[in-house]
């Protein structure tokens, strides 16, 4: 895993130091971030995944990191 970060809402970071994937599940769980944003490396590959908090439970994002060259 290369970073884990919490989201307070569009745009903005909750915080800037790095977080575990626990304390970042209990931010979006406690309501403390609207989001939050796994960065990781799969298959060859740098992948985000983004698990945004909706009106009805959750909404997972994934994108894969273009390469440069």
């Amino acid at each position: 895993m290369l970073s884990v970060q919490a989201k307070a809402g569009p745009g903005r970071y909750a915080a800037t130091d790095p977080l575990s994937l626990a304390n970042a599940r209990a931010r979006l769980t406690g309501g403390e971030a609207t989001g939050v944003q796994v960065h990781y490396r799969y298959d060859g590959h740098e992948w985000t995944d983004t698990v945004l908090r909706t009106a009805g439970g959750y909404r997972l994002v994934r994108c894969r990191v273009p390469t440069s060259g």
